[in-house]
C-alpha cells in the first residue's frame, strides 16, 4: 500500500518510471483529501502507458470486472479480458490476491503498488502493478485504474510464459503417478 491522494510526491520504490509517472498524474488529479473522479482522468495524458492500462469496474455486491484492457496486457495474458470478471479470469492464489487488493483499494481509497513474482518450473516472472482508485460522480470508489509492467521487458506475450506453465503442469502430473522401475 502506498500513500493516499494528498501525497505530493511519488512514494519511493515505484518502478518502472511509467508507473511512477502514472502515480504522479493520478495524484495531481486528486482533490484535497480525496481520490480523482474518472472524468478528471484523460487518456490523452497517459499515451505513454495506454497499452499497459486497464480499467477495473467494481460492481455491487463487490465483484471486480475488467471494463477495458490495453493491448499489451491482452498479449501478455493471451486472450481478451475486457468484460471478464476477476474471479473468472484467474484461479487460486492469484485470484485471491487480486480480489484482496481491489477490495482494499476500494475500501481504503488508497493506491496500491506491488511487485509480484510468479514461479514457474524453469524460471520466475516478476511484474510491477499499480492500482489507483477512482470515483464516478459520487463518493464511492467505483473503478480502479490498473497498470502492469513485466520486470523483464522482453516478456511481451503469453506464449513466453505459458510454455513454462505447461511444463510445470506436466511435472505435477508426472509427480502424481506411481512409477515402478523394472
Amino acid at each position: 500500500m502506498i500513500a493516499g491522494p494528498s501525497a505530493p510526491n511519488t512514494p519511493p520504490g515505484i518502478h518502472p518510471d511509467e508507473l511512477a509517472r502514472l502515480y504522479d498524474y493520478w495524484a495531481s488529479r486528486c482533490p484535497e483529501g480525496d481520490v480523482p473522479d474518472r472524468a478528471d482522468i484523460d487518456p490523452l495524458d497517459m499515451t505513454y502507458c495506454l497499452g499497459n492500462l486497464a480499467i477495473v469496474e467494481f460492481e455491487e455486491p463487490f465483484r471486480p470486472r475488467y471494463r477495458l484492457v490495453g493491448s499489451n496486457l491482452v498479449r501478455l495474458y493471451g486472450k481478451e479480458l475486457t468484460g471478464c470478471y476477476i474471479d473468472e479470469a484467474y484461479t487460486g492464489a492469484v485470484r485471491d490476491e487480486a480480489l484482496a487488493v481491489y477490495r482494499q483499494v476500494a475500501r481504503d481509497r488508497l493506491a496500491n503498488y506491488t511487485r509480484r513474482t510468479l514461479r514457474g518450473l524453469f524460471r520466475s516472472y516478476s511484474y510491477d502493478r499499480l492500482v489507483l482508485p477512482l470515483r464516478r460522480g459520487g463518493c464511492r470508489i467505483e473503478q480502479a485504474l490498473l497498470a502492469i509492467y513485466p520486470a523483464d521487458r522482453k516478456l511481451v506475450s503469453a506464449e513466453q510464459w505459458q510454455a513454462d506453465e505447461d511444463a510445470r503442469r506436466f511435472g505435477a502430473l508426472v509427480e502424481d503417478r506411481d512409477y515402478i522401475a523394472e
